[in-house]
């Protein structure tokens, strides 16, 4: 799929039409199990088929993605539905594979691979396994564990589950191969306990070399083995490096860490996050405290992996922290921490890049209060518990920032990428994928007391899959792209443009809250929808050119009056029509996908089933 501007309309919906066949195609029946069918690759973090088509928005990545529901299994494919608490509303593409013992799922792979990362589900209780068939021989056993997963209540949830409201379900497994294995080889799955499968992640990893001058971590006695706790060991070598204006080079190896290591004017480099692991309770590497910003640390090539098993927001916990500028991040994978990267303001000048967030409590990355021209691209984020990508503005504004080039899948709760008030920030060519609930695919608003939106925020060559999602128990059905004026009317300009918004839950577009005004949309296509191309419920006043809609659920525009100016450019089509009223957000259904069946029974005779039924609407209906 392209992000060029095309000059009109028609030429637009030409371009969409292929993310519909990529959307009809998600219906697919897996292969049956011994089949020679390679495994389709995914778009990552999108379960739509790899375009052909190369420069599309989202990361740059160095695995492929495959899709369990895609591959060769003799389990159960669970899905498709969005209803918040079940778990194939929490998996890509809203579709997985169950497992009972002795089931798998084997893919076959189209690129060569010696590294595998799976993203699984296990009920909340004992340990288990999958075992990896490499061609029928024996390959790694993959630890699955519910430690990670399972939250309970009402937020910021907890792990009892007396608490009911069971959801957070999935986790992810890695593990290096034997070997390097080449395209065609198969690679299969089987359970020992009852599990489900959403996606292996297949890519080719090799160790760093130490940079020349580097100091050694080992030298100064950390233990690459993880036996012996390296944290005090680990902060003398990296001030002994900063001291002798050098960098510390951390070899391969796990190292247990349990506290924060503070940086400052340094550089701390890993073999690469497949062969350099931070890990331990309250495991991070932070810059100094604000206002007093580090500078000039530069941090590559290694993981954090903690070990939070709940969010509690009375705690610092994230993988990166404090207050950086001028400084680097490349290539660091974290999961397992509250919060995957927290940066506070005033500061200036950090980018990150090509890096990795996976199953976080809260944010993947936060910019907060005062964060200024910093850039994070190529940086792929799944499973976070808060929005996945979001810049703060709280008490201080945040401004010149961008997001770009990076991909959000299956955040939890809230957005895939959220601009809370400042000026002049941008997302810009990034995929948002399969929101959960109370978020969209990207958002602005003036909220949680930020300094109100200002200047231009610019939103722009994004892809919206799946997006849009529910506020539990409240009337409120949110957008795939949203502005929400809740604490103070938005009227700092909002530039959207070459926009894509495919299978949106609701809405395309929506304007909610206090008055909005300043919001320009050009060249948008919303293919699919559940609702509308756009949804006012808000005063205020936009213009919108080039916005082709089609599969919409509704008619084009939601208006009961509440006194909004949609002033309508050029080349718009497919959303003309005008009504009042949210339709239905769901109705009660029977869980069991095949529908109910009691086979042939005698004239006049009885028999008894049990049934099943859901509700994904967001009002509580009593059965009796």
């Amino acid at each position: 799929m392209r992000r060029h501007s095309f000059g009109r309309t028609a030429a637009w919906l030409v371009a969409t039409a292929t993310a519909a066949s990529l959307t009809a195609s998600m219906a697919v029946t897996p292969a049956q199990a011994g089949t020679l069918i390679p495994t389709i690759p995914s778009l990552p973090g999108t379960a739509l088929p790899l375009p052909a088509v190369p420069g599309g928005p989202g990361a740059a990545v160095p695995f492929t993605e495959y899709e369990a529901e895609n591959a060769a299994t003799t389990g159960a494919v669970l899905g498709p539905t969005r209803a918040y608490t079940t778990l194939a509303a929490e998996a890509s593409g809203r579709r997985a594979v169950a497992l009972d013992p002795g089931e798998h799922v084997e893919f076959t792979l189209a690129r060569a691979a010696n590294a595998i990362d799976v993203r699984y589900s296990i009920p909340d209780g004992p340990d288990t396994a999958l075992r990896v068939t490499i061609d029928g021989r024996p390959g790694p056993q993959l630890p699955l564990t519910a430690a990670y997963s399972h939250v309970y209540g009402l937020f910021p949830f907890t792990n009892d589950p007396a608490d009911g409201g069971q959801h957070h379900y999935f986790d992810d497994v890695r593990s290096l191969l034997p070997r390097t294995l080449p395209a065609g080889t198969r690679v299969r799955l089987t359970a020992d306990g009852p599990a489900v499968v959403d996606l292996a992640d297949f890519e080719v990893v090799t160790p760093g070399v130490k940079p020349d001058g580097y100091l050694d971590a080992t030298a100064f006695g950390a233990d690459p083995t993880g036996a012996v706790d390296a944290g005090q060991v680990l902060q003398e070598a990296i001030d002994a490096a900063r001291e002798q204006g050098t960098g510390l080079w951390l070899p391969p190896g796990t190292y247990q860490v349990n506290r924060k290591l503070t940086v400052d004017r340094v550089s701390v480099r890993g073999a690469g996050p497949w062969h350099t692991i931070l890990t331990g309770s309250g495991v991070g590497v932070f810059g100094n405290a604000a206002p007093n910003a580090s500078t000039g640390v530069h941090l590559a090539d290694f993981a954090i992996f903690g070990r939070t098993t709940a969010r509690d927001d009375s705690t610092i916990d994230s993988g990166l922290g404090g207050s950086l500028s001028d400084s680097t991040v490349d290539n660091v994978w974290i999961e397992h921490t509250k919060v995957g990267m927290w940066f506070d303001g005033p500061s200036s000048g950090l980018t990150v890049r090509r890096s990795r967030i996976q199953n976080v409590w809260a944010d993947g990355i936060n910019l907060h209060a005062g964060v200024a021209n910093t850039v994070v691209r190529d940086t792929f984020v799944r499973n976070t518990g808060d929005d996945g990508m979001a810049m703060w503005s709280d008490r201080t504004a945040n401004h010149h920032n961008t997001f770009s080039r990076n991909t959000v899948a299956v955040p939890l709760l809230a957005n895939a990428y959220a601009i809370y008030g400042g000026h002049d920030n941008a997302v810009t060519d990034s995929v948002a994928a399969d929101t959960v609930t109370q978020g969209g695919g990207v958002h602005a608003g003036n909220r949680f007391g930020a300094v109100p939106l200002a200047g231009t925020t610019t939103l722009a060559g994004n892809l919206l899959v799946r997006a849009g999602s529910l506020v539990p128990n409240e009337p409120t059905q949110i957008a795939a792209l949203w502005f929400y004026a809740a604490d103070a009317p938005i009227d700092g300009r909002i530039a959207v443009r070459d926009t894509r918004i495919v299978d949106a839950s609701y809405a395309g577009i929506q304007f909610f809250g206090k008055a909005i005004t300043g919001v320009t949309a050009d060249r948008v296509t919303v293919l699919g929808a559940g609702s509308f191309a756009v949804q006012l419920q808000s005063p205020g006043a936009a213009t919108v050119s080039r916005l082709a809609a089609a599969g919409l659920g509704a008619t084009g525009v939601h208006d009961c009056g509440e006194g909004f100016s949609l002033t309508r450019g050029p080349g718009n089509v497919g959303w003309s029509t005008t009504s009042c009223g949210l339709p239905a957000a769901g109705q009660l259904q029977i869980a069991q996908a095949d529908g109910i069946d009691f086979g042939f029974r005698s004239l006049g005779s009885s028999s008894e089933l049990p049934i099943a039924i859901t509700n994904p609407g967001p009002d509580p209906i009593t059965v009796s």
